[in-house]
């Protein structure tokens, strides 16, 4: 499994859009953090951001940042 589907980045979309830090804290208490919140929020937007310039994540990844 080398490649991302569709279907996986709608998933990873989904789950950065509806993240809740109350669902986890509890289990793992960084993830309810405020700072993590943000960074969860800037990922989702800048995904969103690359989807609505119609760029494919699939066929053309992204570069990451370290």
């Amino acid at each position: 499994m080398d490649e991302l589907t569709n279907e996986q980045l709608k998933v990873i979309l989904d789950v950065l859009n509806v993240y809740d830090p109350n669902d986890i804290q509890h289990v793992y208490s960084a993830m309810g953090s405020q700072e993590f919140l943000a960074e969860v929020t800037d990922a989702f937007q800048t995904i969103l951001s690359f989807v609505k310039k119609g760029v494919d994540l699939i066929e053309k990844p992204v570069i990451l940042k370290e």
